[in-house]
């Protein structure tokens, strides 16, 4: 078991953060990124190692390549991660080609984490869907299973059904309650991160009183962390997918349920009571089509996956069940999953094929997107869009339709701001949360009580 936090918490853990999104660094690179002395993290280095948190070795280097930027890594290749196959690392340059240069370096002390034993628990929840993932604490993906739920019909029903798919991974796995170093969980309605209550429409009565912390199995004692499915899938995106490097980011999901997450100068923006970013019940057409949610004409009404099937079969095309424009194979690949191949990755929801006869509902659709695209970058100004969810793995002419309404009613803002689809498909709020669940398990030393972080 690893050793508990050690006392100067902020410290340790902003090096434990450092180093595991480096995968390896220096202490040099530690100091720059740190701004404190050398000495200072000499020290805490020391305490880490000695806590078994975090181990040296050596390697030889082009003495070109030895400069802190070439060991930090500031890039991550994140694709490890997106497909569950392998820890995430940033890119760095290690010894390799020395012998081709001709200049060898002196061995140079470079920091990685410690190989530790345990597990997190990462627990998607949609409308209509429940996924869990189980990794190790370098992010390879051991188990990950997703089942269809009506999830909307009460927490009591959707968080037993949870409880037995988390203890089918984790046995599958030979992992133990007390193994689990970390549990995070999404959910499909706001969620008030001071009180971790889940705040769901009224007219989910089964919803009404929801705990974060119910959804953690009574076994369990570690760190939780929760929120909103669109803000993990934000943080997914922004951590491993498209959005990359980007600090002023707005991601849409378009699903059975439709919702925002806001990245403003870095930080996940939720609001007072967790609504921030709810857009799928704005209403944009007064006389348009009855929503589930009580109204008429909201957004979700109009561009839901079920509304764009209605579309579909009103213009006497088949709603299809197969995904052409699927995520990349690098966010699929490896993943572990249900038999007969335990290497197979975890089936796709089904999907929308674009044919020439059904590409004008696309269109539609993402032209309507565009219009509430076009509001909510008048307030926050984000470096680019990314549309997730099945919808989002639609891309032309959904973007297009997206582009031509952000541009009709966001002039000045359009031409600055890319629309992409979503890089880690269906897996963007997956990946968000393991990254989450992960940083809570290292910062907390891999916890020995539970309490509530959110995201």
């Amino acid at each position: 078991m690893p050793a508990p936090a050690h006392p100067d918490g902020s410290r340790h853990d902003r090096h434990l953060e450092f180093i595991r999104r480096a995968g390896e660094t220096t202490r040099r690179a530690i100091a720059e990124h740190t701004g404190l002395s050398r000495s200072v993290v000499a020290q805490t280095v020391a305490e880490l190692i000695a806590q078994g948190l975090v181990e040296e070795h050596r390697v030889e280097v082009r003495r070109a390549a030895v400069g802190s930027a070439a060991m930090a890594g500031t890039a991550m290749a994140s694709s490890a991660l997106a497909a569950g196959s392998a820890p995430v690392r940033r890119a760095h340059s290690a010894p390799a080609d020395a012998s081709r240069t001709g200049r060898r370096g002196r061995p140079t002390a470079v920091l990685r984490l410690a190989h530790q034993q345990g597990a997190i628990v990462a627990c998607d929840i949609g409308h209509a869907h429940i996924t869990v993932a189980v990794t190790d604490l370098q992010a390879r993906v051991r188990r990950e299973r997703r089942i269809p739920f009506p999830v909307d019909t009460g927490a009591a029903a959707t968080f037993a059904a949870l409880h037995t798919l988390v203890a089918e991974c984790l046995a599958s796995c030979g992992v133990t309650a007390a193994g689990v170093q970390a549990f995070g969980v999404s959910f499909p309605y706001p969620v008030i991160r001071t009180r971790g209550t889940v705040r769901a429409p009224l007219h989910l009565t089964g919803w009404q009183g929801a705990l974060a912390a119910d959804a953690v199995p009574p076994a369990f004692n570690c760190p939780l962390v929760f929120d909103n499915d669109a803000n993990f899938g934000l943080w997914g995106e922004r951590m491993h997918g498209a959005g990359r490097g980007i600090d002023n980011l707005l991601y849409i999901k378009l699903a059975d349920g439709i919702g925002a997450g806001l990245l403003v100068d870095g930080l996940v923006l939720a609001g007072a009571r967790g609504i921030g970013g709810e857009m799928g019940h704005l209403r944009v057409d007064p006389l348009g089509a009855p929503c589930r949610c009580g109204n008429r004409g909201c957004l979700e009404s109009l561009v839901s996956t079920s509304a764009v099937r209605r579309r579909l079969a009103q213009a006497a095309v088949s709603a299809p069940t197969l995904a052409v424009s699927a995520p990349t194979p690098a966010a699929l690949a490896a993943s572990p999953t249900d038999p007969p191949s335990p290497t197979a990755p975890p089936a796709a929801p089904a999907d929308f094929v674009v044919t020439p006869e059904n590409a004008t509902v696309f269109r539609e659709a993402g032209y309507t997107v565009g219009r509430a695209v076009a509001q909510l970058c008048a307030f926050i100004d984000p470096e680019a869009i990314i549309l997730g969810g099945q919808l989002g793995a639609v891309g032309e002419p959904l973007l297009a339709g997206v582009r031509e309404a952000f541009a009709e009613f966001a002039p000045f803002a359009a031409p600055l701001a890319p629309v992409h689809s979503a890089e880690l498909g269906h897996r963007s709020e997956l990946v968000g949360i393991i990254d989450r669940a992960l940083e809570a398990a290292w910062a907390s030393g891999h916890g020995s009580a539970r309490h509530p972080l959110s995201a």
